[in-house]
């Protein structure tokens, strides 16, 4: 049985990692990624893979799924952005 901070913590990342979902969608459709930084995302995508990280060295699933999920939507965008530059 999953704990209540566990449940707390897998609902609140898949809510962020869902706020990603309209951006992508919208630059797969336009093709325009002028606004979008691509040291961001290079930043970002080895944040969100630290904390993968961290997630499995203490075992806590919610940051495992979470940032796991994110780093595939993080990279979808990263590619993106050099395939439309």
């Amino acid at each position: 049985m999953l704990k209540i901070e566990t449940i707390i913590g897998l609902l609140a990342g898949l809510i962020v990692v869902g706020a990603y979902v309209p951006q992508i969608i919208k630059t797969y459709k336009t093709k325009d990624t002028k606004g979008i930084s691509l040291a961001m995302y290079i930043i970002y995508l080895i944040g969100l893979c630290l904390y993968f990280v961290y997630g499995y060295m203490i075992n806590e699933p919610a940051l495992i799924i979470t940032n796991g999920i994110a780093f595939i939507f993080g990279l979808a965008m990263l590619v993106m952005k050099i395939k439309y530059k």
